[in-house]
C-alpha cells in the first residue's frame, strides 16, 4: 500500500485530469451547437389572405442543400407541388421552395428536414390557411379591422 501523502497526491491528480477533460469535452460541444430553425415564410399559424408564391426557411447555420426536404400538405393529406429548394441569397442560410400552383383556400402543413454541418439530421414542422373570411373582407373592402376615415 502506497503512503497516505502518495495516495491524496493521486487523488488529487485524478480530480485535476476529469476537470481538464470535462471542460474540454464542453467547450468544443460549444462549438457544435446544432442547426435551427430561425424563421419561416409564412410563420407558424399564420391566416394569409393569398397564396405565397413560395416556402421560405431561414436557418442559424448552412444548411446541406442536397439533403434539405421541404414538404407541402393540405388539410385532406395531399402532397402539394413544390420547387426543389434552393439557396434564396448569399448567406447560404435562407432556403426557399417554390409553389407550383397558387394555393386554394384551407389549412396547409409544412415539413421540413434537413442536415447540419455537424451531421446531425433536423427536421420540423409549421402549420398555415389561407383564409376565406379575410379573403372576402379584403375583395368587399370590409374588414372588422377596419377603421372609419377621419
Amino acid at each position: 500500500m502506497f503512503p497516505k501523502s502518495i495516495r491524496l497526491r493521486h487523488l488529487a491528480l485524478a480530480a485535476m485530469a476529469s476537470i481538464v477533460v470535462t471542460l474540454a469535452g464542453s467547450r468544443a460541444h460549444a462549438g457544435s451547437v446544432h442547426l435551427a430553425l430561425v424563421k419561416s415564410a409564412p410563420v407558424n399559424a399564420a391566416k394569409l389572405v393569398t397564396s405565397p408564391k413560395a416556402i421560405e426557411l431561414w436557418f442559424s447555420q448552412k444548411p446541406n442543400l442536397k439533403l434539405t426536404r421541404i414538404v407541402l400538405t393540405s388539410a385532406k393529406h395531399d402532397t402539394l407541388m413544390l420547387r426543389s429548394p434552393a439557396l434564396a441569397d448569399t448567406s447560404g442560410k435562407h432556403v426557399s421552395a417554390s409553389l407550383v400552383a397558387d394555393l386554394p383556400v384551407g389549412n396547409y402543413d409544412v415539413s421540413w428536414r434537413t442536415l447540419s454541418r455537424d451531421g446531425h439530421a433536423v427536421a420540423g414542422k409549421f402549420s398555415f390557411m389561407i383564409d376565406s373570411v379575410a379573403m372576402k373582407g379584403v375583395l368587399s373592402g370590409s374588414s372588422s379591422t377596419a377603421r372609419k376615415p377621419r
